[in-house]
């Protein structure tokens, strides 16, 4: 029994011994200000500098950096980066501090730089690109945060990213020999706005939340999307495991949401409205679930126009398609096309679309049943299809909503809202089109007449 009691007394002491670091850690975990490192606000001066010496300093024991408001000048070094964020650091901003990108002439940077790091948070703050000063009118790699590598446990919350020449935000894998993507990455209640290549980029990841966030006005270059899932040739990185849930996806240059080459994922609860090309497009996208998404308004200004639907499927398999509110989008509210075998179809509302509400060409074991179908197109057309289940579609069949709200949790959820914001958005793009004519050689009465708009 003596022999016991020491052999557990001397557990214990080398269990505190070894734990002796982390309690360590956890104790020393440092808060700090970047204006103790040198960086001032509103000076015209660069702070890339002070705001990295901070996180650089606090990454020793991990702990916390905070900007204050006020508007923060980074540059970008020949490596492409400009802040680099370290294992262990939260980089935390005032609602009204501004990181402002100076004119950059690389054709790829990144304002912040999250790349083979564990434990990181990025809250509050606003980041600008330099989207109408940046040299190379032809590049489309620049952008505000860049997640990479094998970067894990990353939280994003409360950042807006805007005129970025690139992505607002981007998640994909490194770009050595050897491959690694991230993993366990969320974005929570950020923004997206005015971004030239897409609101929103995953290239490769798994286990990534999108949730309460929105994206609008990406425009400028391909996709001009406001969120998509585009894995890259050769296809073999991961992509998958991704829920993007409870998103406002709206006034997008072009498609709202866009799952490509990829896998098993899910939209979910999602407005996605007056986007241009479209609303969803899954192109050779297999496994996805799209469901208890609002999807209006969409289309129209494509050069195939026929394609502009609220939901376009090419080439993609065994995707569900249900209980979404699929109104009003310029030609189909579905359309399935190209060996799109096993997808289903069912339980949605799709009602008051430009053309027919769901039409499929070249796809066997369809499941299209139980859907709300009507307004003046109401027609459901299936071409070339085999083993298919077509049923109890038309304006008898009722829908019975999603149990959430789409949308973003704190929105209100009434329709006068919407057409609020929608409005603003298309006050701001006018804003936008007046200044950037007002830069060109027009002649002084076609300037007036653009002005009195």
């Amino acid at each position: 029994m003596k022999y016991i009691k020491k052999a557990g007394m001397a557990g214990f002491l080398v269990l505190s011994i070894l734990t002796l670091p982390f309690i360590a850690d956890q104790a020393e975990a440092t808060t700090v200000n970047v204006i103790q490192y040198g960086a001032q606000a509103d000076d015209n001066r660069l702070d890339t500098a002070a705001i990295q010496k901070a996180i650089d300093i606090v990454s020793e024991t991990g702990g916390t950096v905070d900007i204050p408001a006020g508007t923060f000048d980074i540059a970008v070094h020949s490596s492409g980066n400009g802040i680099v964020m370290k294992s262990n650091v939260q980089l935390r901003m005032n609602a009204g501090t501004i990181l402002k990108l100076r004119g950059a002439h690389l054709p790829s940077y990144r304002l912040i730089s999250v790349s083979d790091v564990q434990n990181v948070k990025i809250t509050g703050g606003t980041l600008v690109g330099d989207r109408t000063a940046h040299t190379g009118d032809d590049d489309e790699w620049g952008h505000g945060i860049h997640i990479t590598g094998n970067a894990s446990s990353v939280y994003v919350n409360g950042v807006t990213a805007k005129n970025f020449s690139g992505d607002g935000f981007t998640i994909e894998n490194n770009l050595d020999a050897v491959k690694k993507v991230p993993d366990k990455v969320k974005l929570d209640r950020v923004t997206a706005d005015y971004n030239r290549r897409q609101g929103l980029s995953i290239i490769a990841g798994t286990n990534i939340t999108i949730t309460n966030s929105t994206f609008k006005h990406t425009e400028g270059t391909p996709s001009s999307a406001g969120i998509a899932l585009e894995r890259d040739k050769p296809y073999t990185l991961p992509l998958e495991n991704v829920v993007i849930q409870h998103n406002r996806i709206q006034n997008n240059g072009g498609y709202g949401l866009i799952f490509a080459f990829s896998h098993h994922s899910r939209a979910e609860y999602n407005i996605i409205r007056s986007n241009k090309e479209g609303g969803v497009f899954l192109n050779s996208a297999h496994g996805h679930t799209l469901y208890g998404n609002k999807i209006s308004r969409n289309g129209g200004h494509l050069s195939k126009p026929y394609l502009s639907s609220g939901v376009f499927i090419r080439g993609g398999e065994n995707n569900v398609i249900s209980a979404n509110d699929i109104s009003q989008n310029a030609e189909r509210g579905v359309y399935a096309l190209d060996h799109v075998n096993g997808n289903e179809i069912i339980h949605n509302n799709i009602t008051d679309n430009g053309h027919t509400a769901i039409e499929t060409n070249d796809g066997n074991g369809l499941v299209i049943k139980n859907n709300h179908v009507s307004g003046t197109h109401d027609a459901v057309i299936i071409h070339n299809s085999s083993s298919s289940v077509v049923s109890n579609n038309g304006s008898s069949v009722s829908f019975i909503p999603p149990a959430e709200e789409p949308g973003p949790a704190a929105d209100s959820s009434s329709l006068e809202k919407e057409e609020i914001e929608e409005k603003i958005d298309r006050s701001d793009s006018l804003s936008r089109l007046k200044e950037a004519l007002a830069e060109k050689s027009l002649p002084a009465s076609l300037k007036r007449a653009i002005f009195m708009y």
